[in-house]
């Protein structure tokens, strides 16, 4: 049986398996499974890969998206772009493409590095970014609901996922201020997180909530933000999906504003990962 997958840290609480249950139901097929594999440390992937030879492709969350990149052989335009890869299609009796320089990862006492069990096996990684699909799908949708198309968008959080969120708001010429708790070098618009209170929040502002606060088991937990200055001209996007509706989505719907969890996303990152996936299957 051929085998798909995500790997992460935590994700008990993922839904991806029904999801591609779903899928696999309605393609009529039943040769194939997607199981959850929980890594504590990226660096047990190779391992992973070696010793379960039917894993064909994988999805990837928190909190690997960007590590993961060290560990692929191509980057699809659009990953590279966004800096963060979601989906792994893993081509077994391939060598690894020596034009592609690799970053080396520190051995950290290890006795073989990661790179090498890969290239060994004639293991090659290629990645790929859909979560970039499932946003857009998302605020299309939300743009629709509400007739508010935003002018300005303000994302919390600063991963894997708020990477393919800025990707977005450049496609359409919608600037961005990024508040975090630790900022990256380049990035003229972040913010610390302690600058949030004091941040004006003008008409037509999306809200995006990318940080994994308030996600299940830790449903009490919400990121700081001035709820106070919210408004019905204002709407926004929590990607958090487990649970429904989060915290900070309740506190964000009682000022006045309209927002949305991360189902849809969640969903359509999924199906155009699975188009990623046929294209294994038909190789």
């Amino acid at each position: 049986m051929t085998v798909f997958g995500l790997i992460g840290h935590p994700i008990s609480h993922s839904k991806s398996p029904q999801i591609y249950e779903k899928i696999f139901f309605s393609e009529k097929i039943n040769t194939l499974d997607y199981r959850l594999f929980d890594l504590a440390d990226l660096a047990e992937l190779p391992e992973l890969l070696i010793s379960n030879p039917a894993i064909q492709g994988f999805n990837v969350t928190l909190p690997y998206k960007t590590e993961i990149i060290n560990y692929l052989d191509i980057l699809s335009p659009e990953s590279k772009s966004i800096n963060a890869v979601n989906t792994v299609l893993v081509k077994r009796n391939h060598p690894p493409i020596e034009s592609i320089s690799r970053i080396q990862i520190p051995n950290n006492g290890r006795k073989q590095n990661p790179f090498k069990l890969l290239s060994n096996k004639n293991i090659s990684l290629h990645g790929y970014n859909t979560d970039s699909i499932g946003f857009d799908q998302t605020l299309t949708s939300l743009i629709e609901s509400t007739q508010i198309t935003p002018k300005h968008c303000i994302i919390l959080g600063n991963g894997g996922s708020a990477n393919a969120v800025k990707w977005v708001m450049r496609k359409k010429k919608i600037s961005c201020t990024v508040f975090a708790r630790t900022t990256k070098n380049g990035d003229i618009n972040i913010r610390n997180m302690t600058e949030l209170a004091a941040h004006p929040l003008p008409p037509k502002t999306l809200v995006v909530q990318t940080t994994p606060l308030g996600m299940y088991p830790n449903e009490m937990e919400c990121i700081p933000f001035p709820f106070h200055k919210i408004n019905p001209s204002h709407i926004g996007i929590d990607l958090i999906y487990n649970p429904k509706e989060t915290q900070f989505m309740k506190q964000f719907h009682h000022a006045g504003g309209f927002i949305v969890g991360g189902n849809q996303m969640l969903e359509g990152q999924a199906l155009a990962s699975w188009k990623l996936f046929e294209t294994q299957l038909l190789a």
